[in-house]
């Protein structure tokens, strides 16, 4: 006799399976939470069915559905608030951003895509979205940040402070400014305006030129090379030195 699966594993391969019909797929989504879940990420279930499953009561169907490639338009629109990062990362949104440039907010509430600019962990692609935001802070901040990726090569001190104060009036300078470090775009910045062999002195005259804050980010990031880090702990601002202190001592501690 031949050997055949357990009843319940085949079923979960079936829903899973690309090849399973759409008639069949509804069948398995009604048959237990489990087998919804699974067809829910099915990118050749229905859009229909992901209509439908989209409104369980199960979170991690309807957050499979905010992933489905699948899923309608209107269907994402429902579940971005809740899902962002599944949305966000659904291979459909690139070309939908084609048709629609202003998707995204379409898709999203404001706050959300505010959240999105400050988030150290969104991708420059979706930054890349943001730029075409209709909404003013939510544009300038992602133009902002796509800027100290390099594109700017001078003026930047003086442009990101000036957006600071325009983009987000009331918010946290600090944070704002450990928010840019995370993503490592101030030392990017260093690092495409100055050539490995840079002396110390002229390393040390440049961060002088800079406002303390990106200094102080500069002297947290796990990024920032040992000699910068001695160059930041002579600076003149004791919260640089401290930070700069703290980080060196912290690579020694390390196996």
């Amino acid at each position: 006799m031949e050997d055949t699966l357990p009843e319940y594993l085949s079923l979960e391969l079936e829903a899973a399976n690309e090849r399973t019909s759409g008639d069949r797929l509804i069948e398995l989504a009604k048959t237990s939470v489990e087998l919804a879940q699974l067809v829910a990420n099915n990118p050749c279930a229905t859009p229909e069915l992901l209509r439908e499953l989209a409104g369980s009561s199960d979170a991690t169907t309807r957050k499979n559905v905010a992933g489905n490639p699948n899923t309608p338009i209107e269907v994402l629109q429902q579940l971005g608030d809740e899902y962002p990062k599944e949305v966000l990362a659904n291979s459909v949104l690139p070309l939908l951003f084609l048709e629609n440039p202003k998707i995204l907010d379409e898709i999203f509430q404001q706050n959300i895509l505010w959240n999105m600019v400050l988030d150290a962990q969104t991708p420059t692609q979706v930054l890349e979205m943001l730029v075409y935001s209709k909404h003013t802070q939510v544009a300038e901040a992602a133009r902002l940040h796509m800027n100290l990726a390099g594109e700017m090569t001078s003026g930047w001190d003086e442009a990101a402070h000036e957006a600071i104060r325009t983009i987000a009036p009331g918010y946290d300078e600090m944070e704002y400014t450990k928010n840019l470090a995370n993503r490592g775009l101030m030392l990017n910045r260093l690092l495409l305006l100055l050539p490995p062999e840079t002396p110390a002195r002229s390393l040390a005259d440049n961060f002088r030129s800079e406002a303390w804050l990106e200094r102080y980010a500069i002297a947290q990031h796990s990024s920032t090379p040992v000699n910068t880090l001695k160059t930041l702990a002579q600076d003149a601002n004791r919260i640089v030195r401290a930070a700069a202190k703290a980080n060196l001592e912290s690579r020694c501690q390390q196996p």
